[in-house]
């Protein structure tokens, strides 16, 4: 009877720590996706931030002119610039 007894309590031993060590690995791996998740984020987000700064960046060098009349001075400005043969 001690044996059984002994051996019962070695079993819930094991199960309460197969299920105590489960739980934990639920964890990390929920921490883990928490983690891929906000580096997905971050990445977008300084891309993001690289394009909208790329946009500004442009939209102020060309003083609002539109495209194509940017274009046409920038191509008279680069003409000026040659140097003249």
């Amino acid at each position: 009877m001690i044996r059984e007894e002994a051996i019962l309590g070695l079993y819930e031993d094991l199960v309460a720590r197969a299920l105590g060590a489960q739980e934990r690995a639920r964890a990390l791996t929920v921490d883990a996706a928490r983690v891929t998740q906000l580096a997905r984020v971050l990445r977008e987000a300084r891309a993001g931030g690289r394009l909208r700064t790329a946009e500004q960046i442009v939209r102020q060098s060309t003083h609002g002119i539109c495209p194509e009349c940017f274009e046409r001075v920038r191509a008279e400005a680069e003409a000026q610039r040659a140097p003249r043969r």
